[in-house]
């Protein structure tokens, strides 16, 4: 085979891997559904070393393989392997729709390893901007790097760390952070813990300012830390009137239950100060048995004294919720025939009119 360049303006091949490695043209024939080969690349300019089974591609890349699209200036993929690199405007999205961006890319895809130099991504609303940046199945690591829930150009809001570990939809944990507001650096933490279970979690995970009648202006923060499977919340609040709060609270994680002891200064809705320690056990939505019947659970109990009046109280609460799912309707049974002679059967799924939806047997 040729391996010498081959200029064209688009070239557009399609590799097929299996016993052997052939290489094939798309052209597929006019109203036939031809199935997408595993491998497409697209450049200015592609050559192809059947000896080596390396493609290399340059100028205006486009490269789709097994649920990943990739473009890059200068692209070269090790088809034994499974290894590429990419340089130039690079841009990478995973089968999940996740994006990185970023100036050159080392990716393997048998281990689902891929290292990001000058990198950008946007990870459960925050955006985050490194050196380098790796990508593992369930982890991201980035190394010098800036992370923001604002509009990155000039954010109000954003941390600058050393190394940040990234777990989707669990939490980030920046190491040796720096927290800034506009320009000014207001705090630097040997370990600063982000909540990316929601949003109201990683709202309070920055720190927080405000002013009202009870606290006068006070500011805010959350410190999240771990000791071994214990998840810990250290609250701490200033305000001019109130002065200082202080509140911890420690969950414990029982399968799908949890364990929350909370002991500390906290405020009410009406921003009434009171102490309290109390430990409160929650149950998730769970299924009675084979019942069609959904229930969850929360107790609560503890003790209470008010900051202005002194006034001591125990409290013991308990919530149960119970809910019928939405009724499945069974699918639709017809039983056709005479006797003697053949009987068809006939089941149609609820909601189905199209030929798909009902199947049936003849007993001729």
């Amino acid at each position: 085979m040729d391996s010498r360049p081959r200029r064209r303006p688009r070239l557009l091949f399609g590799f097929v891997v299996g016993c052997a490695l052939s290489l094939v043209v798309l052209l597929p024939a006019p109203g036939a559904s031809a199935q997408e080969p595993p491998l497409v690349v697209e450049g200015d300019m592609i050559t192809y070393d059947q000896d080596t089974q390396v493609v290399e591609a340059t100028g205006n890349v486009r490269l789709r393989f097994r649920g990943i699209r990739l473009t890059a200036d200068h692209v070269v993929f090790d088809l034994q392997r499974e290894f590429l690199t990419a340089e130039g405007r690079v841009v990478l999205v995973d089968p999940t729709g996740r994006e990185l961006r970023g100036r050159a890319l080392r990716y393997d895809l048998r281990l689902n390893l891929a290292e990001m130099q000058q990198a950008e991504a946007l990870v459960d609303r925050f955006y985050i901007r490194a050196e380098t940046l790796q990508r593992r199945p369930a982890v991201m690591t980035a190394t010098g790097a800036m992370l923001t829930p604002c509009p990155p150009a000039r954010p109000l809001l954003r941390v600058t760390a050393e190394r940040i570990e990234i777990t989707p939809g669990e939490e980030l944990v920046a190491s040796r952070a720096s927290l800034w507001i506009g320009p000014y650096r207001v705090a630097t933490l040997p370990v600063y813990r982000v909540s990316l279970r929601s949003g109201e979690e990683s709202a309070q995970s920055f720190p927080r300012v405000g002013y009202n009648n009870v606290d006068g202006v006070w500011g805010q923060y959350v410190h999240g830390y771990h000791l071994g499977s214990v998840r810990g919340q250290l609250l701490t609040k200033y305000g001019t009137r109130s002065r200082l709060i202080l509140r911890n609270s420690l969950i414990y994680g029982l399968g799908a239950s949890s364990v929350d002891l909370t002991v500390g200064r906290n405020q009410d809705a009406e921003n009434r100060i009171f102490d309290q320690a109390e430990l409160r056990v929650t149950q998730p939505e769970q299924r009675i048995g084979t019942l069609p019947l959904l229930y969850t659970l929360e107790l609560r109990g503890g003790w209470f004294e008010e900051a202005t009046t002194g006034a001591r109280s125990s409290r013991t609460q308990y919530a149960l919720g119970l809910r019928v799912p939405p009724f499945q309707p069974a699918p639709r049974l017809s039983v056709q025939g005479a006797l003697p002679g053949p009987t068809r059967f006939t089941a149609q799924e609820p909601g189905t009119e199209s030929p798909g939806g009902i199947s049936g047997c003849d007993t001729s």
